[in-house]
């Protein structure tokens, strides 16, 4: 916890599958932006950011950065969401050009 705080304040640029998994970022940029999530992964100071959002970090303009316990709390709440994206991408797709029939 401490490590991803620091790396993201050390070395934003970086990608964030630097440190999260493709199910991390893609499972909570949705929820933390309002958003799809982006084709390519965000750098890490960017889905740290959302990261904290979840977590209740407000980002005000004269609010410090983001602590530990904000990340621990955001972590929490990304977890869940990588797990929603998991299971929702190991669903069954319907064919194309089929239409739901209620009886």
């Amino acid at each position: 916890l401490q490590y991803v705080t620091m790396l993201g304040r050390e070395c934003p640029h970086v990608s964030c599958e630097t440190v999260f998994a493709e199910a991390e970022w893609r499972g909570s940029w949705p929820v933390a932006t309002g958003q799809p999530a982006p084709e390519q992964p965000p750098t890490l100071g960017e889905f740290l950011h959302q990261v904290a959002r979840l977590g209740g970090h407000l980002a005000r303009k004269h609010d410090g950065p983001p602590g530990p316990e904000v990340i621990w709390r955001g972590l929490r709440r990304v977890f869940d969401f990588s797990l929603d994206w998991t299971t929702y991408q190991s669903l069954p797709r319907p064919p194309k050009g089929s239409t739901c029939v209620s009886g």
